[in-house]
């Protein structure tokens, strides 16, 4: 669903569906972070949940007497686990907003314009970098010496990961004094594993019958996180500074002379560094990141724009959750061709029958897929998927693969359309589609093998079982 049809549907929306609407969609999203942020395990695509805080957003715009004190717009990530000590950050970890289309630069631009009460000849210059698929990190360092570190946590309190920090290598233990340190210092950034270190270790965990990591940033957040670290795969780790939070005094006066003083003091900064003036200038970096994004060795999904002056940035302000001199652009979803080999049908606890195309294997975004989801009897007739059909799988925010749509111009003369078992493929038993359902279910229940194995799997599950 795209943005500019999302603000369409909340225009059609009363005052009680709203209510509901932001109460429905502060339980999705409150569900999701646990999954993402706790359990390192993403449950939607990052395409997917951008769409529901961007509709969340609209329908406050409309309603704001219906803005909650719990609305997703004023939260970053989620609580600190159990599992960790908690580490208050003196400096909020904040979040960024995003914007998805080209056009929406100049609007964001003449926000800012406004904000800085600059003068339409004043120049308004901004430092891009890539935005990293990571995990954020907080490293905290007195008189130049690492003595604590920490995830964002819930922007507030976050966990303290300073054992794993110290056996990450590229972690400075200790800042080269060639300039001026402050006393006090948050350097701030990005962890994150490449693309070849990924693959490794997915294979790794599959020779054990481990859960395969679903993508590079639920591998490198699944490391760091972990009660007793590994630090032979946590050697496999990388890191790319780029902000800072605490800091006594501030011996910087722009974003790009904070980025050159990292590296004076040893600390990896990320090369693809551009200094723009113009709007011109930043769709122009954006497409440069964009057209070397699947050459990188680092997954990225999207280009941050910065007020690069300090006093500027300062003027110009924050919002609850993000600053407001600083966002997000956003690449589109990934998508790549592929061969649709056979179409199986799995059975799942409740003895639903949900359709799984058995792809010819592709990479998308540093992983090998050879599996999507077609959700449904309905999804395989609306878009008429067939076995040796050409289609476009899309990966977004590189979670669930899904098939978009069938190249129909390169279709077999052969094909033949798919149809749907009315009996189940593991016993045999009826499989009923009651009306106004969109699954089609095994009747046999505890008599189907599939049934009691995927009972089984979810009940011994870390979620059920707990």
């Amino acid at each position: 669903m795209s943005d500019k049809f999302s603000e369409i549907l909340v225009e059609e929306l009363t005052e009680s569906e709203a209510k509901d609407e932001l109460a429905r969609i502060s339980r999705l999203i409150k569900k999701y972070d646990l999954s993402y942020y706790q359990d390192d395990e993403p449950l939607i695509s990052d395409a997917e949940y951008d769409q529901l805080r961007l509709r969340n957003l609209y329908i406050e715009k409309k309603f704001e007497k219906l803005i909650r004190n719990d609305s997703p717009s004023n939260k970053v990530g989620v609580a600190v686990s159990n599992n960790f000590n908690k580490v208050n950050h003196n400096v909020p970890m904040l979040s960024l907003d995003n914007i998805f289309h080209e056009n929406e630069i100049d609007n964001y631009l003449d926000k800012l314009r406004k904000l800085s009460q600059l003068k339409k000849n004043e120049i308004l210059e901004f430092c891009v970098e890539p935005k990293v698929d990571g995990v954020s990190f907080s490293a905290r360092y007195i008189n130049g010496e690492f003595i604590l570190g920490s995830t964002r946590g819930d922007g507030n309190e976050g966990e303290d990961i300073t054992e794993s920090l110290k056996l990450i290598p590229e972690l400075k233990r200790k800042l080269i004094k060639s300039t001026n340190i402050p006393d006090i210092l948050d350097i701030r950034g990005e962890l994150y594993i490449n693309k070849k270190n990924f693959s490794i270790i997915n294979h790794q965990r599959g020779l054990k019958g481990e859960k395969l990591f679903a993508n590079p940033r639920n591998a490198a957040a699944g490391l760091v996180r972990h009660i007793n670290p590994n630090p032979n795969l946590l050697k496999m780790l990388n890191i790319f500074c780029y902000t800072w939070g605490e800091a006594k005094p501030i011996l910087w006066k722009s974003q790009k002379e904070y980025l050159n003083n990292l590296k004076l003091w040893g600390c990896r900064t990320n090369p693809l560094t551009f200094i723009c003036t113009t709007s011109l200038d930043l769709i122009k970096a954006y497409r440069e990141i964009s057209y070397k994004r699947d050459n990188l060795q680092y997954e990225i999904d999207g280009v941050v724009y910065k007020v690069n002056d300090l006093a500027l940035q300062n003027k110009i302000g924050y919002q609850s959750r993000a600053p407001r001199w600083a966002i997000a652009h956003k690449f589109p979803a990934m998508q790549v061709e592929s061969i649709v080999k056979a179409i199986d049908i799995q059975v799942g606890r409740t003895g639903v029958l949900t359709p799984v195309a058995r792809l010819e294997p592709i990479l998308v975004s540093g992983v090998i897929v050879s599996n999507a989801t077609l959700h449904n009897e309905d999804e395989i007739i609306r878009k008429d998927i067939r076995v040796n059909d050409l289609v476009f799988i899309q990966r977004a925010g590189d979670v669930i693969p899904k098939v978009v749509s069938v190249v129909k111009d390169k279709r077999p003369k052969d094909s033949v359309k798919f149809k749907f078992p009315t009996r189940c493929p593991n016993c045999g038993s009826q499989a009923v589609r009651k009306k106004g359902e969109a699954s089609r279910k095994c009747i046999a229940g505890l008599s189907c093998s599939a049934q009691i194995v995927e009972r089984l799997k979810h009940f011994i599950s870390k979620g059920a079982f707990d």
